[in-house]
Parts: C-alpha cells; structure tokens; sequence
C-alpha cells in the first residue's frame, strides 16, 4: 500500500510538472506570435493568411463599419500603442487617420508601388448620357474622390500586397521565412484559380449595364476586364427619398437603357431599391469591398463571393 501511494505521488508530481511546462510553453507562444493592427479587414485577413500561426491580428476599423470618416477609439490607441506592426494604406478617406497615431510605430505602407485609379465622379459622364447628367458631388452627400482608394479589391492588388506583408513579416521573423513565403505561393495559387474561373465562365459573353451605389470597384473592374462603360454609378443617398429627382434619374437609366442587374453593399438599407426591383424587374445583388470575416480565409471567400454576382452581368 505504501508503496502504491509513493508511486501516486510521483506520477501526480509529474503530471503537474508537465502541465506547467505546457502552460509556459503556451504563454512563450503567444508572447512571440507578432502583434499587429491593420487599418481594415482585408488587410487582417490577408495578413493572417501569411502570418499563420506567427502573427495576432486585429482590424481597427470592426466588420460593418465604413473606413470613410473613421475615429480611433481611446482603447484602440492602447492597443497601438501595445503592437509590433501596423499595416495600412495610408490613403485618404480610407486609413491616413491613422498617421498621427503611429508616428513612433514600426509601420507598413501597402500602397506603395501600386498605380491608383482616378475616381469616377460624374456617372453619366463617363457613358456619354449627356441629356442624363448627373453630378454626384454636387446633389449627394457622400464624398467623391480624386482617385479611388480601394486598391485592396481585385487579385493583382491583393497578390502585390501580400508580398509586401510576407516580405515585412520575414524581416520581423527571420525563421519562419520560408514558412511565410510558402503561404504567400498558397494565396496566389487561390487567388489566381478564382480569377481564371471567373474569366473561362464569362469568355465570349456580352456584358450588360449594371448600376451600382458605391464607386469602389476600379480595381477590382480592371482587373477582370471588365467594362466600366457600362456601370452607372449612383449614390447610396438616391435610395432615401422615392420621390426625389435623383431616384427619378435612377428610374429613368433603369427603363431606358433596360438596366436588368443592380449591385448594393450588404449595410445599404433596399427598402425603397426593393421596390424598385419589382416594379422593373431588377435583380439586386451583393458587392462587398470590404468583407467581415479576418481570418485566413476571410478575404478570398469575399473575392469569390463578389465574383459570383459579377458573373450575373454575363448571363
């Protein structure tokens, strides 16, 4: 008996000892993994794609909210303050607030490098309606912009950022290098596979007219080959009043061009678009230039997603 109770004891005091081991163990994980903000979510998400294992990512700007005239919250410029790494854009009306917050931070620019596209900002101009005008800046509340700043939307883009994250990642963390660069091989390969499928379903097809409430998606156009010619942009704010001039212009492009497809953003209230789309036969899809989701997977399931509604253009 005695003997059983020295041996019980033992095997508890090891026991015990490895389970400390592992909790420390935990800890030291956690504590080297590379602590970092990203302005929005695309950038988190694709950032955990590389990251893995090696990194904590949290968005400053949360799911369902738009980066356009954001405020940092007083916890946030603590959790700045605690991080190893902010990525950002550094882009007016997306992230440049943030410039004065991370002027002592170790920080990485992902637009360096890449081309920016001029904003569209006036709809009908661009297609040649000249007895349709309309003058966005003028009638709506929300801002044009010279140039567009969402350059995350698209696979070029999003393939060109990853390097420069995979690239800051392997300074920071020289051991996993090629743990990061292999991932990056994996994102491309995903990313490239979704394009190309995109591009073989829609060969040959004609593209409609579609209208869409949120000049976002140059990039993302460009890159697929898309005609912008033929989108016709309003502002979110047309939708407010069913009895303004605006939605009667809206109306109008709907009836006399035959527009048969409409692109909203999952926040935008369709009350009054549903409305319309029964009336005049419109089917309204879903564009989302930011996506919710900043896990691994989050950016190339919303990629995909939006390219399934733009297949619709093609039908």
């Amino acid at each position: 008996m005695k003997k059983i109770t020295i041996l019980f004891i033992a095997f508890f005091m090891l026991f015990s000892c490895t389970k400390q081991d592992n909790q420390i163990i935990n800890k030291e994980e956690v504590n080297s993994k590379i602590k970092i903000q990203t302005s929005i979510i695309p950038l988190a998400s694709l950032t955990n794609y590389i990251g893995g294992d090696f990194v904590e990512i949290n968005s400053l700007v949360p799911a369902g909210v738009s980066p356009h005239g954001y405020d940092l919250k007083p916890a946030q410029m603590i959790d700045i303050e605690k991080s190893d790494l902010i990525i950002y854009l550094n882009l007016d009306h997306i992230d440049a607030f943030l410039n004065k917050a991370i002027s002592n931070k170790d920080k990485l620019v992902v637009s360096e490098g890449i081309e920016l596209i001029k904003g569209v900002e006036h709809s009908h101009e661009e297609k040649g309606h000249e007895d349709e005008y309309h003058d966005e800046e003028e009638n709506h509340t929300e801002e044009t912009h010279s140039v567009d700043p969402h350059i995350w939307n698209g696979a070029k883009n999003a393939i060109i950022i990853a390097e420069k994250i995979t690239t800051k990642l392997s300074e920071l963390s020289p051991d996993n290098k090629s743990y990061f660069e292999n991932n990056l091989a994996s994102l491309k390969d995903e990313l490239e596979k979704v394009k190309n499928d995109f591009l073989i379903k829609t060969n040959g097809k004609n593209q409609s007219e579609f209208i869409i409430f949120h000049d976002a998606y140059n990039y993302l156009f460009e890159d697929l080959g898309i005609d912008s010619s033929k989108r016709v942009i309003f502002q979110k704010s047309v939708l407010d009043d069913p009895n303004s001039n605006e939605m009667k212009e809206l109306i109008d492009e709907i009836k006399l061009h035959g527009v048969k497809i409409a692109y909203k953003e999952p926040q935008l209230s369709d009350s009054n678009l549903q409305k319309l789309a029964n009336e005049y036969n419109l089917e309204i899809l879903i564009l989302n230039p930011l996506g919710s989701d900043i896990s691994k997977n989050g950016y190339i399931e919303n990629y995909k997603n939006n390219l399934l509604s733009l297949e619709k253009i093609y039908e």
